[in-house]
């Protein structure tokens, strides 16, 4: 329901187990129709094994690979007038990506960075988890962390690395005027 609300056009296919439906359900069913999707019903196992999920809720939604085609990140830093970014570096379990990126767009964070390889993809389960968190934030997925980073610096936007034993809270940061980068590491070693 969220993705419906806050972006339609992303939705490819939306495949629905085999009815009956509950109310909630039924609405959104009717309301995919009537906006002309692609609309299929599938048994339940057919669901979990498309979104390796079995918490689906009788709904998956297929949505445009659109969020990493074409991003211009040195347009973003021209462009962009107090930028505010999170580097995921090797993140490995989806459901964590996916609460990390939900808790970033509810942070205000315009832009995440994501390293390609050595991390999970952009799955399904993540984008369940993110519970829309994707919509509206500009994505980067990128193996030269590196390099971003040495960009971001040159823009003049301040690079925060965090740790769970860290001796400040990024809440006791005095404002940055000229954009953040804060880097969360991968589980474990991060």
């Amino acid at each position: 329901n969220a993705q419906l609300k806050l972006d339609s056009n992303s939705i490819t296919k939306v495949y629905f187990k085999k009815p009956p439906y509950n109310s909630h359900l039924q609405k959104i069913f009717e309301t995919c129709e009537s906006l002309g999707f692609n609309v299929m019903e599938l048994e339940r196992d057919r669901l979990t094994s498309i979104c390796l999920s079995s918490k689906h809720q009788g709904i998956v939604m297929e949505l445009s690979n659109k969020l990493s085609s074409g991003f211009d990140l040195d347009l973003y830093l021209q462009t962009e007038k107090n930028p505010f970014i999170v580097i995921f570096d090797s993140l490995q379990d989806p459901r964590n990506l996916g609460s990390c990126i939900r808790s970033a767009n509810a942070a205000g964070v315009s832009l995440i960075i994501k390293k390609k390889s050595n991390s999970c993809e952009i799955s399904p389960l993540v984008h369940k988890t993110a519970s829309g968190g994707l919509q509206g934030v500009s994505l980067l997925e990128t193996n030269n962390i590196l390099s971003v980073i040495k960009k971001l610096k040159y823009n003049n936007i301040r690079i925060i690395g965090t740790s769970d034993a860290g001796s400040k809270l990024i809440y006791d940061l005095e404002v940055i005027k000229t954009g953040v980068a804060v880097i969360i590491g991968a589980e474990g070693e991060g």
